[in-house]
């Protein structure tokens, strides 16, 4: 009761010369009955940033990304039920524009630099390892959101999608040969948007 009270008295604050620290945490996992699959993914990524002016902050985030994707076909067969897992690490730039549009709601645009280096490794079901490989992705991203301010100091950030661009580079086994692949994609997602918490302070 205390918080909801606060919430309809405070003052959304991104005035220059305050820190903000927040993050996000993402955790999925799924089975597929029809094609005897099962996946699952983490995704941790604190970040810190500073509002070097009134309604503009710069930072960055530093995190941790895996993925595990098991394919049960129920066989002991060479190739069969393929397990692979992906560890990675992010970073990740950032400015945002903040624009005032009610008390405690504030809309941005936030330009965003992207890196991930992984590794990954993919084996058969007799745990006979397969292939191992790195891959580095390059990309940015322009996305819009809200922020709602429920105190003066604490953010719920709503990103509703956005404009972006990926490059990947796939080694095998630290060798020169490889593959690329270069993604474009562009879409607003107001019915899940991904959530995120900022905290702000001076």
């Amino acid at each position: 009761m205390a918080f909801l009270a606060t919430a309809f008295c405070s003052k959304a604050q991104t005035e220059a010369g305050k820190f903000v620290v927040g993050g996000d945490v993402e955790f999925s996992s799924a089975k597929n009955d029809g094609s005897f699959s099962s996946t699952r993914g983490l995704l941790l990524l604190p970040n810190a940033g500073y509002l070097i002016a009134d309604n503009l902050a710069i930072g960055a985030g530093i995190g941790y990304q895996y993925s595990r994707y098991r394919q049960n076909t129920g066989s002991d067969v060479v190739n069969e039920n393929p397990l692979s897992k992906n560890h990675g690490i992010i970073f990740n730039p950032y400015v945002r524009k903040y624009i005032n549009i009610a008390e405690q709601f504030k809309f941005f645009a936030q330009l965003s630099g992207y890196y991930n280096r992984s590794k990954s490794k993919f084996e058969s079901g007799n745990n006979y390892t397969i292939n191992d490989y790195k891959v580095d992705v390059y990309g940015g991203q322009l996305a819009p959101g809200l922020v709602f301010f429920p105190t003066s100091k604490f953010g719920i950030d709503f990103a509703l999608g956005g404009i972006s661009y990926y490059y990947s580079r796939i080694n095998y086994n630290d060798s020169p040969i490889g593959a690329s692949i270069k993604s474009f994609s562009g879409s607003l997602n107001f019915t899940a948007p991904r959530v995120g918490v900022q905290y702000y302070f001076e």
